[in-house]
C-alpha cells in the first residue's frame, strides 16, 4: 500500500496500478487495496467503475473491515464528490447526512476529501454542507511529518 501512494505521488501512474494490482491480487477484499482502487478508478474518469467499488465496499464493510467503518466516511465522501461531478448536488447533503458515521472523527484523508468536494459544490450548497459538518463532527488534530 505504502508503494502504490509513492508512486502516485511520484505521479508514476503504471507502477501504482501494477501495486495495487498486486495488493487484490493476494487478497481481493483487501479494504485499504479497494478503497485505492476505487479511488483511483474515479480520478481516471471510470466514474461507473468507481461507484461499483463503493457500493461493494459500503454492502460489505461489516465482513472484510478488520475495524468497522474504518474507511467509511472517506467513501462516502468520495461518493459525494462523484454525486458533485454529475450534477446531483441537490442530493448530496440528504445522501451525507444518511450515511456519514458521526461517531467517528475525520481524519486527514477525509478532510482532504471534504475540501474536494466543496470546491464542487456551488457556494450555498458548499455553507451548508460546512455547517452541518462543523455541528455533527470532530476533526482529527493528527498531523503527518
Amino acid at each position: 500500500m505504502i508503494l502504490a501512494e509513492i508512486n502516485r505521488n511520484e505521479g508514476n501512474r503504471d507502477r501504482t496500478l501494477a501495486y495495487v494490482d498486486s495488493m487484490l491480487e493476494c487478497n481481493k477484499f483487501y479494504l485499504p487495496g479497494l478503497v485505492f482502487a476505487t479511488e483511483l478508478s474515479f480520478y481516471q474518469g471510470y466514474i461507473k467503475k468507481s461507484l461499483k467499488g463503493i457500493d461493494f465496499i459500503l454492502s460489505n464493510e461489516e465482513y472484510i473491515s478488520p475495524i468497522k467503518h474504518i474507511y467509511h466516511n472517506f467513501v462516502i465522501l468520495l461518493k459525494a464528490e462523484i454525486m458533485a461531478g454529475e450534477n446531483k448536488e441537490n442530493k448530496i447533503l440528504y445522501f451525507l447526512k444518511k450515511n456519514l458515521d458521526k461517531k467517528h472523527p475525520l481524519g486527514l484523508k477525509e478532510q482532504d476529501k471534504l475540501n474536494d468536494l466543496y470546491d464542487k459544490l456551488q457556494p450555498k450548497l458548499q455553507r451548508k454542507v460546512e455547517k452541518y459538518i462543523k455541528t455533527y463532527f470532530k476533526f482529527s488534530k493528527n498531523k503527518l511529518m
